[in-house]
């Protein structure tokens, strides 16, 4: 399973630092995603996601510790057009072509067609 869209997808959920909406993640050991699911009692925990606002004997201290030792993640041109406040249009150049299609074998010219 291919995980490196994760740390993009976090920084574009991501708030702002002062408004609390931060995204932080943290990576585990090997080995640690069977653990986590037993002591879940659930039969897979690949991510694992806690929220702002969980019931403080569900996560006991464990955000604190990672508010306090975790940095926000970071996508550098993320936060380059973040800052910039100007929308950009999709500025698509399109050119149309026709290209022949050959019957196989024959290199005869069937048909001109727009691709």
């Amino acid at each position: 399973m291919l995980h490196s869209h994760i740390p993009l997808l976090c920084g574009l959920a991501s708030g702002e630092e002062e408004s609390g909406g931060v995204v932080r993640l943290v990576q585990l050991p090997r080995g640690s995603e069977a653990k986590l699911a037993d002591a879940l009692g659930i039969a897979r925990a690949g991510f694992v996601g806690l929220l702002e606002g969980a019931p403080e004997e569900a996560v006991a201290g464990l955000m604190e510790v990672v508010e306090k030792n975790v940095p926000p993640i970071q996508v550098p041109w993320l936060e380059e057009e973040r800052g910039a406040g100007d929308y950009r249009a999709v500025n698509v150049k399109v050119v149309k072509t026709y290209a022949t299609v050959q019957e196989r074998g024959k290199g005869k010219v069937k048909r001109s067609v727009p691709a």
